[in-house]
């Protein structure tokens, strides 16, 4: 569950207590939970917030939706999310494969959505990290930075 708080509306203990996904508002951002994408058969495909308390592959995801040309990439990487969650794995290196380290991202023309494997509480997972719009040969080095910062701050949580 995601709270939007509003600055001044609670007290400092409310408010530290509280979720909060504002980039704007300015106090402590409590543990998060993942967002569920896809729940399958091998593992739970989810988005984990970011070190601010924001999901960014979340808020890709949902400009991609609301664009007009980004709404089939966003199901084909929906459908990708739920085959990855329902099979534990995908063969097509074109729609899903390694990019560095831990880091795999999936694959729609240029929408790139990046995450890592790992596990919690006896059930396998993929958490979804960050995404971007690939517009060279390689995934830009601070994508991968920006992945790595977000899977270090949710595993240290």
């Amino acid at each position: 569950m995601v709270n939007f708080v509003v600055p001044g509306s609670h007290t400092r203990a409310e408010k530290d207590r509280l979720t909060c996904v504002n980039p704007g508002v300015n106090f402590p951002v409590s543990r998060q939970e993942a967002k569920l994408v896809a729940k399958g058969k091998q593992l739970n495909v989810e988005y984990v917030p970011s070190e601010n308390g924001r999901y960014l592959a979340w808020e890709f995801m949902e400009e991609l939706r609301n664009s007009k040309d980004g709404e089939r990439h966003a199901a084909t990487l929906d459908r990708l999310f739920q085959r990855l969650a329902d099979f534990g794995v995908i063969e097509n290196r074109q729609k899903f494969k390694k990019v560095q380290g831990a880091f795999w991202e999936f694959k729609k023309f240029q929408c790139r959505v990046l995450g890592f494997f790992g596990g919690r509480s006896g059930r396998r997972r993929f958490w979804l990290t960050n995404a971007c719009k690939k517009k060279q040969g390689k995934i830009r080095p601070e994508e991968i930075k920006r992945a790595e910062r977000i899977r270090d701050a949710w595993l240290s949580g």
